[in-house]
């Protein structure tokens, strides 16, 4: 297998945003970044660290590192070995694994939502049938056989994976206009976040090009009447961004007691974007009377989930010492921690709209106090964290939508 398609479907791992670790520096949000540190780092077990230090970029690591990493907490890597099971099963003639590496695939899937991995495992699910190994073909061909056919449970899930990260499937995302001609909530909610667009914060790379990559017309009009089309038939993720979008004001009139509303409603359903909105109008009486106590454990709920709003939310407060001490390395750990999130934030300009201080201020923050020692036990503490949740089954809490 070689290093690209292992870099995509296999282990997906976290590559540090800095690359290797250099003899002194910073890394890409602007972080102190030395070898010794790093290696202190790895020694200690923070995966990124480890993987600096004992991988190098374009080669598949050994499989005495990938356990060591899978143990210290990259569940992504446990999830790469799955697959690869699974293809090596394929390429000896088998056309749905054994039913042990079925159910290590369905585990797997299961604890590393969204990617290609739980594509395939639902897709098996709607049509019967095991999608062959994704290599760098059309992923998910049955999938994409059975939409074709007209099949509304497909055609829901081809749109819902249209925008995958890490691979954008141009041939999934004509069926979310059809879903939506279906009456579909869940398409109008993907149709409009694909006309949304939402360039990573934290690494705006191929998240910024989807609808140059996937030929949909970025519109945030557009975007905003698919959002109320499905919001009104019930969908918590369109409810959640409206909400978002209400109380900033952005492409529509803000109205903080709606946006509120819908919050509450988002969040009644487990929506962890409704959760993060809610929580800071809550702590910032927005909409309606404040209610700190309730906002902020509402906060700390979608930050454990991976929900970047609400990580950076308390590690303000934490700089600031409002509404609890003020804790330097809780402030930093959430940080840390919003690096290793999934994606799935509404765009940067919406974000910084509701958020007390826009995301690249609180990390500009963060790099000021310069100090290596607290930035590494920031780093283990936000690994070690990720860690528990993820082997708990609640990294994420809910599923990022993509």
């Amino acid at each position: 297998m070689n290093a690209k398609t292992w870099m995509i479907v296999g282990a997906l791992a976290l590559f540090s945003s800095a690359g290797h670790a250099q003899s002194k520096g910073f890394d890409a949000n602007g972080f102190i970044r030395d070898q010794a540190t790093e290696a202190a780092a790895a020694a200690a077990g923070d995966p990124d660290a480890m993987w600096d230090m004992k991988a190098r970029w374009g080669e598949r690591p050994s499989d005495a590192v990938l356990a060591e990493l899978a143990r210290a907490g990259m569940g992504e890597i446990e999830t790469g070995n799955a697959v690869e099971t699974w293809r090596m099963e394929y390429r000896q003639g088998l056309r749905e694994p054994t039913p042990a590496t079925a159910a290590l695939l369905r585990q797997r899937a299961a604890k590393d939502p969204p990617g290609l991995l739980a594509l395939q495992v639902e897709a098996q699910a709607i049509t019967g049938l095991w999608e062959p190994p994704y290599e760098g073909g059309t992923p998910a061909p049955h999938l994409l056989a059975a939409a074709q056919r007209g099949d509304p449970a497909a055609i829901a899930f081809a749109c819902r994976n249209a925008g995958l990260p890490f691979i954008l499937i141009r041939t999934h995302a004509p069926f979310c206009a059809k879903g939506v001609a279906l009456g579909q909530p869940d398409s109008a909610y993907h149709l409009a976040r694909l006309h949304h667009g939402r360039a990573d914060d934290f690494n705006i790379g191929i998240e910024g090009k989807i609808g140059e990559a996937l030929f949909i017309k970025p519109s945030l009009s557009r975007a905003v009447a698919l959002y109320l089309q499905a919001a009104d038939a019930g969908h918590a993720g369109a409810q959640g961004r409206l909400a978002t979008l209400l109380v900033t004001g952005r492409g529509v009139k803000m109205n903080a007691q709606e946006a509120r509303r819908l919050a509450e409603a988002a969040s009644a359903q487990g929506n962890v974007e409704g959760r993060a909105v809610l929580g800071i109008m809550l702590v910032r009486g927005l909409g309606g009377e404040p209610d700190v106590a309730r906002g902020l454990d509402l906060l700390d709920g979608a930050a454990r989930a991976g929900q970047r709003m609400a990580q950076m939310t308390l590690a303000t407060l934490a700089f600031r010492g409002q509404h609890r001490s003020r804790d330097f390395l809780e402030a930093l750990t959430w940080v840390r921690l919003a690096e290793l999130s999934p994606r799935g934030d509404p765009p940067e300009a919406e974000a910084d709209a509701l958020l007390l201080e826009p995301m690249r201020r609180t990390r500009r923050v963060a790099r000021s106090l310069e100090n290596p020692e607290l930035d590494l036990e920031a780093r283990l503490r936000a690994a070690s964290l990720r860690k528990e949740l993820h082997q708990s089954g609640r990294w994420p809490l809910v599923a990022p939508v993509w």
